[in-house]
C-alpha cells in the first residue's frame, strides 16, 4: 500500500486480517457528551455496540428520573456506533444520525443503573445503515427503544475506514 492510498483511506485489494488481540475499546472512547454523562462503550463488533450508563445527578430531571434527552443520547450513541466498527489500529469509521425515533417504555431511576443500551444494524447498504437500539435497567426491564437511520461518511463505507 502506498502513502497516497493510506492518506485517502483507500485500500487496494482485499482487506488485511485485523491484528490478533487488537481491541477497539482501548483505542477509541465515546464522544464528549456521552462520556460526560457517564456513558461508556463496553462491547463493539461489526453491526453491534453496547454501552453502559451510570446515571449522575446532571442527567436527572425534576421528577427524579433520567432526563429523556440524556436517554436519547444513550440510544443515539449505541445505535450510532453499531455501523461504524473498525478492527484496524489507527483507523476509524464515522457516521451521523439522519433520523432517530424513540419510545420511552418506563422511567429510569438513578438507583436502577447502570443502564445498558445495545445498538444493532438491521439493514441498509454501504452508505446508509438502519439500526435498532434498546436500553434496560439493572433489573433487566426494558426502559427505552429506538430506530435510527445513519449515513456513513464516504471514507467509512468499508471496514477499512480512514486514518485517524
Amino acid at each position: 500500500m502506498s502513502a497516497s492510498d493510506d492518506a485517502n483511506g483507500a485500500l487496494p485489494g482485499p482487506l488485511p486480517d485485523p491484528p490478533a488481540g487488537f481491541d477497539t475499546l482501548d483505542e477509541e472512547s465515546v464522544s464528549a457528551l456521552p462520556a460526560v454523562q457517564g456513558m461508556r462503550r463496553v462491547e463493539w463488533r461489526d453491526g453491534f455496540a453496547a454501552l453502559t450508563w451510570e446515571i449522575g445527578a446532571e442527567a436527572v430531571n425534576r421528577q427524579g428520573v433520567a432526563h429523556g434527552g440524556a436517554t436519547a443520547t444513550l440510544l443515539d450513541t449505541a445505535a450510532g456506533y453499531a455501523p461504524v466498527y473498525c478492527p484496524y489500529p489507527g483507523r476509524r469509521r464515522r457516521a451521523f444520525t439522519l433520523s432517530l425515533d424513540l419510545q420511552f417504555v418506563g422511567a429510569i431511576r438513578p438507583d436502577e443503573g447502570p443502564v445498558r443500551a445495545e445498538g444493532r444494524v438491521t439493514g441498509g447498504g454501504s452508505a446508509i445503515a438502519f439500526v435498532e437500539a434498546q436500553a434496560w435497567n439493572n433489573a433487566g426491564a426494558l426502559v427505552a427503544k429506538a430506530q435510527g437511520v445513519f449515513r456513513l461518511r464516504s471514507d467509512s463505507r468499508s471496514l477499512w475506514g480512514a486514518p485517524r
